[in-house]
């Protein structure tokens, strides 16, 4: 997994100002945004229910990543 992310900071050096640096930027912010929710929200400990609202909240913090990179 830190092989892909170094992949990605490698990309986004090699190609700045390139359609691609902006792809890699997105998807590193991504990689530590999901990080982060899994850290704070801990879903190992969840049942079903829960699990499934984690989800929607994360696709909820995806898209508004999204709209504010872009």
């Amino acid at each position: 997994m830190w092989f892909f992310i170094l992949l990605l900071f490698v990309g986004a050096i090699f190609k700045f100002g390139d359609p691609f640096f902006y792809f890699c930027l997105f998807m590193i912010l991504l990689f530590f945004t999901n990080w982060l929710l899994n850290k704070l929200f801990q879903p190992e400990g969840m049942g079903d229910r829960e699990r499934a609202v984690f989800a929607i909240i994360k696709a909820i913090v995806f898209i508004l990543l999204w709209f504010w990179f872009w």
